[in-house]
């Protein structure tokens, strides 16, 4: 496989993992458990 084609298989998970860390981030900052699947 080429470079390429790693970079598109892996851009949707590195997606999500900063999705998540996003998601982390805000919890700590605002004290909201989004990021841990109980949401409003």
């Amino acid at each position: 496989m080429s470079t390429e084609e790693w970079i598109a298989l892996l851009t949707p998970f590195i997606g999500i993992g900063l999705m998540l860390v996003v998601l982390r981030i805000h919890d700590k900052i605002t004290g909201f458990p989004y990021g841990k699947g109980k949401g409003k």
